[in-house]
């Protein structure tokens, strides 16, 4: 026999199973809902825009801009697949994301993969400047620039950069060049096989200056720096002043973890004779 009193326990049991079986299924469906990634529009603006419904594509003319994302690209004139976002763009193009901003002449690029080539390009991605015969855009996280040169200086003629057989670019992470030789002005006057550098770095591996002064004359300062350990950093200093002659000299910054620390230099230079 059941007690009087437990048949509203059994009523609220049932409703209760009863609203469960009504409401699961909705909110199954809004998981799926809000777990799908939404498609992200491509927003074009130009002088003229038209959109061809056969081929699926857009072509822009004459002040285009074109946003995507995170990425802004503008050019003079375009041409974009809707479906898959191949993108053709010529004239001043200039695309922008947060790797960076890329300035040519023609692109090839894909806007959802991040992946295409661009002709005559430059590079900007701190701490350094590109620039390529061509620039190929590998996704997320890397650009590969071929038969290019890059320098810390923006100038459109830097007085020191280095050439390259090609520099991958991970921004914001590290760059890695193979066959580099070291140019001052057009005068090319050191060669090593592989240059990288963690771009978390704020100091650069080679440093130059070059400048003129009443007592040195025209100069060039030179250091490099290498990584022996986690626990000792060697620094090389190479300088010629034109009134006082070469110097050179080499400082080790090191920690012993033990006993203790240190920051030990030395810098040797024969000066030239008053008159010589």
């Amino acid at each position: 026999m059941i007690k009087p009193g437990a048949y509203k326990f059994i009523i609220i049991a049932v409703c209760l199973f009863i609203s469960a079986l009504i409401l699961f299924p909705c909110f199954w469906n809004s998981g799926v809902i809000y777990g799908k990634e939404q498609a992200q529009p491509i927003i074009i603006d130009g002088d003229t825009v038209e959109y061809s419904a056969d081929a699926k594509e857009v072509t822009a003319e004459g002040n285009v801009v074109v946003t995507y994302g995170d990425a802004t690209l503008s050019c003079q004139k375009i041409v974009v697949d809707t479906q898959t976002k191949n993108t053709k763009a010529s004239g001043n193009v200039r695309l922008q994301d947060l790797r960076g901003i890329l300035e040519a002449e023609e692109l090839v690029y894909n806007f959802q993969t991040k992946e295409g080539e661009i002709l005559r390009a430059k590079l900007r991605s701190s701490p350094y400047y590109y620039s390529g015969n061509i620039i190929q855009s590998k996704g997320d996280n890397r650009y590969l620039v071929k038969r290019g040169s890059f320098s810390s200086c923006n100038y459109d003629n830097p007085h020191f950069h280095i050439k390259s057989k090609d520099v991958n670019v991970f921004p914001q992470d590290k760059i890695v060049a193979r066959s580099n030789v070291l140019f001052w002005n057009k005068i090319p006057f050191f060669y090593f096989p592989k240059y990288s550098h963690s771009l978390k770095d704020p100091f650069m591996k080679v440093q130059f200056q070059a400048g003129k002064t009443g007592d040195w004359g025209p100069y060039i300062l030179s250091a490099w720096r290498s990584d022996l350990n986690d626990n000792a950093r060697l620094r090389l200093y190479l300088d010629w002043r034109e009134k006082l002659n070469l110097a050179e000299g080499f400082g080790l910054d090191y920690d012993t973890k033990v006993i203790g620390k240190g920051d030990f230099k030395f810098y040797y230079t024969q000066e030239k004779q008053k008159g010589a």
